[in-house]
């Protein structure tokens, strides 16, 4: 488990540092994000690490619920990431639920598939029409 919450705190200092070549070690070369927003529409690593390296970064970064199941030279990790930041001088959170397939590749792992998909909070006793259930 130590390996990979290792690896994965190593993929986000190198998103917060803007780090090219340690994003580059990190992601396979057949890597795809594929997100519950638009799931027909996965990234590309290319674009992926693109988006990372022009985008702000959040204040802080978190993970936790961390789960793995390793197998021959496989492993898939899932964890909750909590984002959180300042958006026009108000502090913003965001969470999301994390699948990532880490293979190996050539004596190093390498993530070569990410889903995400956002944590919404838990839906209170009022439907949507207003009516308690």
């Amino acid at each position: 488990m130590q390996l990979f919450s290792t690896l994965e705190q190593n993929l986000a200092t190198a998103a917060e540092t803007k780090n090219e070549t340690g994003l580059d070690a990190i992601f396979a070369p057949e890597f795809a994000l594929r997100s519950s927003e638009a799931p027909e529409h996965p990234l590309s690593r290319t674009e992926y690490i693109r988006r990372i390296l022009s985008s702000s970064h959040p204040d802080s970064v978190s993970q936790h619920g961390m789960a793995i199941r390793a197998l021959m030279g496989v492993a898939v990790v899932s964890f909750v990431e909590t984002r959180m930041g300042n958006s026009a001088g108000r502090a913003s959170s965001a969470k999301y639920f994390i699948v990532d397939l880490w293979e190996a590749n050539h004596g190093r792992w390498q993530i070569s598939s990410r889903y995400s998909a956002p944590v919404e909070p838990p839906i209170s006793a009022t439907d949507c029409s207003g009516n308690s259930r």
